[in-house]
């Protein structure tokens, strides 16, 4: 598991959670990391305008990716080739194994803040201009361009169709092709953070501290998930039930029929993505280290503990038999030190701090992601 940790790059084992060391050398805060296709290396990007690729074996940069002018926030790759997007508004098309620049992919009018593959040719670059540019892989060509946010793009979800959330509050469904807008989803009231497709629906997360369950196809909002007290920053599925991370320092499992929390886990700050791997559920957080948390047990054995006992979800019993099997365990020096493969990105534009002033820092099982504000909060703290 590789987490961005400040100027660093933190290594854990994906089975223990221990810490194995770290990749050093970028000079400002490490903003996005992502997995090599072929697995033997890693990428990062940074506030210090460049992109690294790191040998998991020597611990030091075997190549610098140097043209952007702003900072790096997204990365992503396929075969020989690597893009990354930066707060110059430009994406950057790289030879990975020379960091010779290939081509610039210019059009945006702000910072591009998402990267992400559509099908198997097309590019999507989401902006702080409002915008969605869509490219070719092969040769950058501009497709199209979805219109239709009022404000910045702030994460995306390619799920046969294209779902984008914005700091307006809106969720849209797009035909990334012809660049038609599809279905407009509103009802959050600040911005939409995260996306998730499971059970057949689309879940969002947002700044107004809740998490939504909408039709894919007509945009109705099915069922509004009350619980975290700041804004939430990711979303999973897993063993039959939601986790949310949010700004508030708590993991929250739910139980998607009952509408519930059957699991509440705190930690010492807020949660800036989750990952599972195979020794658990690790925990990136915004401020320190991550944690390689259990894996939580199925919201089918809730259930049935609940019938058996008759008590509701959130229950002390229930919700204590939850406590001991996926508890965040204490600080230890041991495990305590700091998704898509082939994707890395500064985390969904979530901005956790409506609630948390945490320094940015992702996760990801070699890949990861964070906050743009996160980054340069960090950024000026560091200075």
């Amino acid at each position: 598991v590789c987490a961005a940790l400040g100027k660093e790059i933190a290594l854990h084992d994906a089975v223990t959670g221990t810490s194995v060391g770290s990749l050093a050398g970028h000079t400002g805060p490490v903003t996005c990391v992502l997995l090599s296709p072929t697995g033997d290396s890693v990428y990062s990007g940074s506030v210090d305008t460049t992109v690294k690729c790191w040998q998991f074996k020597g611990r030091q940069p075997v190549a610098t990716f140097s043209g952007h002018s702003g900072a790096v926030w997204c990365l992503f790759a396929q075969g020989e080739h690597l893009f990354s997007g930066s707060e110059d508004g430009t994406v950057r098309q790289w030879k990975a194994s020379s960091a010779e620049q290939i081509a610039v992919f210019s059009g945006h009018s702000a910072a591009v803040q998402q990267l992400m593959p559509s099908g198997r040719s097309l590019l999507l670059s989401g902006s702080k201009d409002a915008t969605v540019r869509v490219w070719t892989r092969k040769d950058g060509q501009h497709m199209s361009t979805l219109t239709g946010h009022e404000e910045g793009i702030t994460c995306m979800l390619d799920c046969s169709q294209v779902f984008t959330g914005s700091q307006d509050c809106q969720i849209k469904r797009w035909d990334p092709e012809s660049g038609k807008l599809l279905a407009t989803f509103a009802g959050h009231e600040d911005w939409v953070t995260c996306l998730l497709e499971a059970l057949g629906c689309l879940w969002s997360g947002s700044r107004d501290r809740t998490i939504r369950r909408w039709d894919l196809d007509r945009g109705e909002m099915l069922a509004t998930f009350y619980g975290h007290i700041h804004g939430v920053t990711c979303l999973m599925y897993l063993e039959g039930g939601l986790l949310s991370g949010a700004g508030d320092r708590t993991i929250k499992q739910w139980d998607p029929e009952s509408e519930t929390v059957i699991a509440n886990i705190e930690g010492p700050s807020g949660v800036s993505c989750l990952l599972e791997v195979p020794g658990g559920v690790f925990r990136a957080a915004y401020r320190g280290p991550g944690i390689l948390l259990p894996r939580p047990r199925p919201v089918a054995a809730f259930r049935e503990l609940s019938q058996r006992t008759g008590e509701q979800e959130e229950t002390v019993s229930v919700h204590t038999a939850c406590q001991e099997t996926i508890q965040l365990p204490e600080q230890d020096p041991q495990r305590a030190s700091s998704d898509q493969p082939q994707i890395g990105r500064v985390a969904n534009e979530a901005d956790p701090a409506r609630g948390s002033d945490d320094q940015a820092a992702s996760s990801a099982e070699k890949t990861s992601s964070n906050t743009e504000g996160d980054a340069k909060q960090s950024a000026k703290e560091s200075k």
